[in-house]
């Protein structure tokens, strides 16, 4: 819960897997 914290979780993220890939995996609605 630290604040560098967050947007450094983003950017690995997305290169392991797109964001939006990784909304659809959470809650497939498409």
């Amino acid at each position: 819960m630290r604040s560098p914290l967050a947007p450094t979780k983003l950017p690995p993220a997305g290169a392991r897997a797109p964001p939006w890939r990784s909304v659809r995996a959470r809650v497939p609605r498409c």
